[in-house]
Formats: structure tokens, sequence, C-alpha cells
């Protein structure tokens, strides 16, 4: 035992003074595990739940008028100024739409005047076979109308399924489109006929002898509509001479419109006749103030391809898609001929899937993976993925409804991570 009295004796050392320096040391190592541990990382994060799946292929098209009549000059000759102007009804066969004075024509040879003979034959011929198939879209359209009827009797009775109905009535307003085509046909093959005849003149000599009293100048021709709509285009407005075949005025139908799109031919594949589809007005909105959404139907797919060349220079082959509004008539009043639109056809569709956001997958090798926030750290889980849109996929495995997943996760992201979801 040693003396406290001896002054020999080593300082005895007070609990304090052991304490201070032991505590110094342990807030120094909690420092430097606090430093060296990882901070959790923050993230941007969505729930997956279930919902309707939608795949579309959209392009930017526009609207063009199905049956567009261009009049232009029958013979050579002098044009007259025009009264109207772009957007001016016109009725089929009375309203004038251009005046043209024939200049006086010269002396015609037998030739020539056989050849205008013949012209006018033809004109005939091509009259009556109009009429022909005005008849024939006819009868179609009567056999269609009654057919549609049928089916719908049926289909009350329950003997008809509904994909039976829509095919009878899609049949039904393709032949009473026919039927109005082949009626516009004739019209303008009544209109040709007129020209042909306007175009013969006398093969006579004219009398040379002093006392003859000059010719009179021959009357203006008038060039009537071939059918009720509106002036889409003029092309000449003012007095001129014209040679024979230049354009004078364009006219057509604005309630006979249709959408034009040119798509990636590997995205055409997959687009059939019948498809539904819908159409985004740039910059129109509704009565609640969301983008005006117009429906239509996909009519045809041209057979011929074209390359065309990108913004960024790339060349891509594409093909043109037409599709027919449908839906109330009144929807489609504000567009008019070469208007800007969005064309969306649906290509497929699912109900009730379990739906992950595309910004939340990425590869890992050949599959796909995302990043579930568990427990406050990142954990990668692989999916196994279905249908596909340009925002979401579907889930077939991996995934549960409820899960937390991370939005475009960073290279600094990997798992087992600490991470923050605000």
């Amino acid at each position: 035992m040693v003396d406290p009295n001896d002054p020999l004796a080593p300082p005895r050392r007070s609990a304090r003074s052991v304490a201070l320096p032991a505590a110094f040391a342990l807030a120094a190592a909690y420092g430097l595990y606090l430093l060296w541990q990882p901070r959790p990382l923050p993230v941007d994060v969505a729930t997956i739940a279930r919902g309707d799946l939608v795949q579309t292929v959209d392009e930017v098209g526009r609207t063009r008028v199905r049956d567009r009549y261009t009049l232009s000059a029958p013979i050579e000759g002098r044009l007259l100024r025009t009264p109207l102007r772009a957007g001016d009804r016109v009725v089929a066969g009375q309203t004038v739409v251009a005046e043209f004075a024939a200049r006086p024509a010269p002396l015609l040879d037998a030739r020539t005047q056989a050849e205008r003979e013949a012209a006018i034959r033809r004109a005939d011929a091509a009259v009556a076979t109009a009429e022909a198939r005005r008849s024939q879209a006819q009868a179609e359209a009567n056999a269609a109308a009654a057919e549609s009827q049928r089916v719908l009797t049926l289909h009350a009775e329950g003997l008809a399924s509904a994909a039976d109905r829509e095919h009878a009535e899609r049949d039904d307003r393709v032949a009473a489109e026919g039927l109005r085509a082949a009626t516009f046909a004739v019209q303008v093959a009544e209109h040709e006929r007129e020209l042909a005849r306007a175009s013969r003149v006398p093969s006579a000599l004219p009398d040379e002898s002093p006392h003859a009293e000059p010719a009179p100048p021959p009357a203006p021709l008038a060039l009537r509509s071939p059918v009720d709509g509106v002036v889409l285009r003029v092309h000449e407005e003012s007095a001129r001479a014209l040679a024979a075949g230049a354009p004078i005025l364009d006219v057509g139908d604005l309630r006979q419109l249709e959408l034009v799109a040119d798509f990636l031919t590997q995205d055409a594949v997959r687009v059939r006749p019948g498809m539904p589809a819908t159409v985004e007005r740039s910059g129109a909105l509704d009565a609640q103030g969301q983008a005006l959404r117009l429906q239509a139907t996909v009519q045809r797919i041209e057979p011929g391809g074209f390359t065309k060349v990108s913004a960024l220079g790339v060349e891509e082959q594409r093909v043109a898609i037409v599709a027919a509004p449908s839906g109330p008539a009144a929807d489609w009043q504000a567009l008019g001929d070469g208007y800007r639109v969005e064309l969306r056809i649906v290509v497929g569709e699912a109900k009730d899937v379990l739906r992950v956001p595309v910004g939340a997958l990425f590869r890992r090798g050949d599959a796909w993976a995302t990043f579930v926030a568990r427990d406050g750290r990142a954990r990668e889980v692989a999916v196994q993925l279905g249908r596909t849109t340009p925002s979401h996929a579907e889930a077939l495995g991996g995934l549960a409804a409820g899960d937390v997943v991370v939005l475009y996760p960073s290279e600094l992201l990997a798992d087992g991570a600490p991470v923050r979801v605000p």
C-alpha cells in the first residue's frame, strides 16, 4: 500500500482527469464514423399502381380536302378578273367561278375540226361512263343500307355480334361515300363536256368581201363550279392572258376532310384499317381548358413508301397513312384544308395491368431492372416487361402494386445505397 504522505510516491490521478480525454476520444471516433458513413442520396420516386395501358403511334400530320378540283383554262385566251376569293361558297353548276374570253380562233383545217369533234364525242362517252358508275354505286349503297338494317335487327334480337353490326355500319358508310364520289364524277364529266363543246369553232373561211360586216367578238366562256363547297385557293386573280391548261382556282367541300400523316415504316406495319385514332389540334382547347381531342378512324395505309430526311439529317423510310374524321361533324367545323394536326393511332390496349414508369427502368445486361425504395435503401429488382408506351410499361413480374420505385436513377445509385425520399 502506498503511503500518501511519502514524497517519493507517484501523484494520484483524479477520475475527472481520466474521463475527459476518454470523452474527447469517443467524440472524435464518432465524428470519424459519421464522416465516412455514406450520405443518403435524394431521389424522386413513384408508386406502382394498376391501370389501363394504351399503345399508340404518334405523328404530326395535316388535313386535306378529299375531293379537290382545280379549274383551269380550257383553251388559250384571256381570263377576266374573277370576283371570288378563298373561302367563298360555290354551288355545283350554278356559281360562275371565272369568265374566260377565248382568243379568236384561227382557220381550222379538216383534221383539227375532226379532232375537236372527237373530243366532244369522248366527253359524251365520259359522261355516260360516269352515269353508269353512279348507277352502280347507287345499287351498292342500297344493298349496303339494306344489309346494315338487317344486321341491326339481328343484333337487337341477339342473333348478331357487335362486331357484325359495326362492320355492316362501316360498309354502309363506305357505300354512301362511294355514291357521293360517283355523283361528283358525273358533275365533273358534264363540266368537261361543256368545255369540249365550247372549244368547237366553225371551220368555214371568214367572209373577206369589202361589204362584209365584222364578226362580233365571241361571248366570254363561263366556268362553273363542278361541286358544292368553297373556294380553296385562287391561282389567278387579275385579268391576264393564259395558256390552255393554266390553273385558275381550286374548289372543294370542307365537309369531306381527311387526315394524312407520314409514319415511319416500322410503326406503319402495326397499323390496320379501322383502328381508332385521336386527333389533337395545336393550340385548341375545349371547355375545360384541356387540349381539344377529336376522334378518327384509319382508312388506308398507302402501299408505297418514300425516303424523307429528318431535321437531324437522318434518312428515314416513311409511308402515308390516311384517317377519316368520326364523331359529331360540328367538332370538325373549325378545321380547314392544310391544317396542322397531331395524329395518334391506337395499336394496342390492355386493361387493369401493373404499370411502371419508363423513367424508372434501366438495362442490366440483357434484362430490365429498377430500384425499389425500401426501409430507406435502394434495392435493385429485375423486372419482366410486356407492352410498352412512351410513358409507362406493363410489369409482368418483379414488382407489386404499392412498390415505390426510383425515377431516373443516377450512376451514383447502387444496390443497398441509402436514399432520402421526399
